[in-house]
């Protein structure tokens, strides 16, 4: 009796699948032919594990990568690393205390989406946070042999909720870099001594309406001269011309290697790539 009860409602299954069935207009399956294309990796060169060393002292941007930050301070004789601390704070993940031997405490970066880059010895630190619609970026330096003790962070005084990250005002230098809707090379003004830290820059930015074309996405690179005080803009269009789902998938950060003098970039949820000379293509290998 039960397989004939099993046998009835798998029949009663299919007359209602008949019945509702509806086939796929033009666009639907467009869109279902796109989502399968976002789903499908990005074919590119295979590169060699050397070339893929390329974040010895930053920038870091997601919370797990201030571990290596700790790798690299501790080869170059930093009395500084980053203490990490989960305060349950609403949306912010992870806090990172700079911290010292002596558990005093120097400062933290709070948000998910604050970058942090090292100079090559260890000796300041380039932090900058872009918000989605403003066109510029703060960049702020903050000096490690100046900065102070500040009031030690724990879970009965844990950091502001609002702020991305804070250091003493003192250690700490600004400047502004305006986002120019072009192509073309412009100078900006910056602080004298920064090219003695930072020769360069590197930013993942959006830039709208950077492409002539609309169904080009606009994620790009702003690369800052600190010497020559001139940015320049490089559309992605190794990354703006895929299928990707944009919301789920950027670029997060982007280094040059020391060896070749290739820029570097990772992608989130995507990969790791290395630009050709355009600094707009993949490198063909």
């Amino acid at each position: 009796m039960s397989y004939f009860i099993l046998f009835a409602l798998a029949i009663l299954i299919i007359i209602i699948r008949f019945i509702t069935y509806k086939p796929l207009t033009g666009s639907e399956v467009l869109e279902k032919k796109a989502i399968r294309q976002r789903k499908q990796p990005l074919q590119v060169p295979e590169y060699s594990q050397e070339n893929l060393e390329h974040y010895p002292y930053g920038p870091f941007y997601l919370i797990w990568q201030y571990n290596q930050y700790n790798d690299n301070a501790a080869k170059h004789s930093s009395p500084y690393f980053w203490e990490e601390q989960n305060f349950g704070i609403k949306d912010i993940l992870k806090t990172y205390i700079l911290t010292d031997r002596n558990d005093n405490h120097y400062g933290f970066v709070n948000k998910f989406m604050t970058n942090v880059e090292a100079n090559i010895d260890y000796t300041k630190l380039a932090i900058w946070v872009k918000e989605s619609g403003k066109p510029e970026i703060r960049i702020s330096i903050v000096d490690l042999k100046k900065v102070t003790p500040i009031q030690r962070i724990s879970k009965d005084t844990p950091p502001s909720e609002d702020a991305n990250w804070y250091f003493t005002p003192d250690a700490v230098t600004d400047f502004i870099i305006e986002i120019k809707t072009t192509t073309q090379p412009y100078t900006i003004d910056i602080p004298e001594n920064i090219s003695l830290c930072f020769p360069e820059i590197i930013i993942p930015v959006n830039v709208e309406n950077i492409h002539d074309e609309n169904s080009h996405h606009d994620s790009c690179l702003l690369i800052l001269n600190t010497k020559e005080k001139v940015v320049t803009i490089y559309p992605q269009d190794w990354f703006n011309q895929q299928k990707f789902d944009f919301g789920y998938q950027w670029i997060t950060v982007a280094r040059r290697l020391p060896k070749s003098g290739h820029i570097t970039v990772a992608a989130m949820r995507t990969g790791y790539f290395i630009l050709d000379d355009t600094h707009r293509n993949l490198l063909k290998k």
